[in-house]
């Protein structure tokens, strides 16, 4: 469990994240809330794998079955996305930060 203090910090933070998607999706689009919902499941999957390994864990040969599976449908929801050509990358430039625009006065703005 030692190795998993160093990272304690950051992965709570992370999983607050991971939360505040998770109550936003309920104000997209039903089908867009359910497809956000999907990949946060399988990011929570993935991030529990990987703080089972930090905290000693044996790996799973070949990886999880959720991390495949994750991997499947995020290249399968990225060549169905509507408007996205095939084979198209995220626009270069962009870094980690906030993807709310914050107005004056709020947290974080």
């Amino acid at each position: 469990m030692a190795e998993l203090d160093p990272f304690a910090r950051d992965l709570g933070y992370l999983a607050k994240f991971l939360d505040s998607l998770r109550t936003h999706s309920g104000n997209l689009d039903p089908i867009a809330g359910q497809r956000l919902l999907s990949l946060l499941d399988e990011e929570v999957a993935r991030w529990n794998e990987i703080r089972a390994l930090l905290a000693g864990a044996a790996p799973e040969a070949g990886g999880s079955a959720a991390a495949a599976a994750g991997q499947a449908a995020s290249s399968a929801g990225s060549a169905a996305s509507p408007g996205t050509p095939a084979g198209s990358r995220p626009p270069a430039g962009l870094t980690v930060g906030s993807l709310l625009d914050r107005g004056p006065g709020v947290p974080g703005a």
